[in-house]
């Protein structure tokens, strides 16, 4: 997705990776060493990845990484960061960019997760089969949160093991999508805050402490605790034109400014802001 939006800015990308759990390299192997390039990107999402040490010797103009769930293995990431010594870093989490500039990195931005408007893009006239959905691995905590919201009233389904299209159909199916992340993961508005609403679903995202970054909190709602969920639920599912409404203005917003494509855009204007 990411190298789809650098080439739809123009700009010529190339992927340095293998697809997800296969040895098979995307688009083939590029030759690292027969040119100098404009800016690496590295990007690291901490579940199950291989990582590619020869890119530290690779000529480029600038070198970058965009990390994701940085707050579950901190000390990886760090190792990481201190082995390349990018000259910038962006992060998906808000709340670890504080530790990272006491550790010395200034060059330090925010910038979240996004969606792709043909992956993720569903009408919203897709046929909705399921009134709360939690689709994701299917966890202790989250069997909790079943159990909790059944004892208030609400029925939540856990999906599991779903992947690629069958994912995204599985968001689209639902009338709301709630967005839940172990406690080690506060502070990251993961995959599904973004690829849901591009689905056309609601979300109710777990609140957290974004008072020091510019999120924007417009593609769903945030809730507190267990009880304030349940009552949303069942307000939103109790007044569904109301909840239609809102699922589109979600979208609309989502596919308007939280794209890969405006994700990218952003990277280069902060690392080539002459340029921009």
């Amino acid at each position: 997705m990411v190298v789809k939006a650098f080439r739809e800015l123009g700009h010529e990308a190339y992927p340095y990776a293998k697809y997800y759990q296969e040895n098979r390299w995307v688009e083939g192997r590029p030759l690292l060493d027969e040119q100098d390039w404009d800016l690496i990107l590295f990007m690291e999402c901490n579940d199950g990845d291989p990582q590619y040490p020869e890119l530290k010797i690779t000529r480029a103009r600038k070198t970058a990484c965009w990390l994701f769930d940085t707050s579950y293995h901190a000390d990886r990431y760090k190792r990481l960061v201190d082995y390349f010594r990018f000259d910038h870093l962006f992060l998906a989490n808000p709340l670890t960019i504080q530790e990272y500039k006491l550790w010395g990195y200034e060059n330090v931005s925010y910038l979240p997760y996004a969606c792709d408007r043909e992956l993720h893009g569903r009408s919203l006239e897709y046929p909705k089969t399921r009134d709360v959905v939690l689709v994701g691995s299917i966890r202790d905590d989250r069997r909790h949160l079943a159990a909790a919201l059944s004892r208030l009233g609400v029925e939540l389904e856990l999906v599991g093991d779903v992947f690629r299209e069958d994912y995204i159909d599985a968001l689209a199916s639902a009338k709301i999508v709630i967005n839940q992340n172990p406690d080690a993961g506060r502070g990251l508005l993961n995959m599904r805050y973004w690829e849901a609403p591009a689905a056309g679903s609601f979300v109710l995202t777990e609140a957290a402490d974004y008072s020091e970054q510019p999120i924007d909190l417009n593609n769903g709602f945030p809730y507190n605790d267990t009880e304030e969920l349940a009552l949303a639920c069942q307000s939103f599912l109790e007044h569904e034109d109301r909840l239609t409404q809102v699922t589109a203005l979600c979208q609309k917003n989502v596919i308007a400014n939280h794209t890969y494509t405006s994700r990218c855009q952003a990277i280069l204007t902060t690392i080539f802001p002459h340029h921009a």
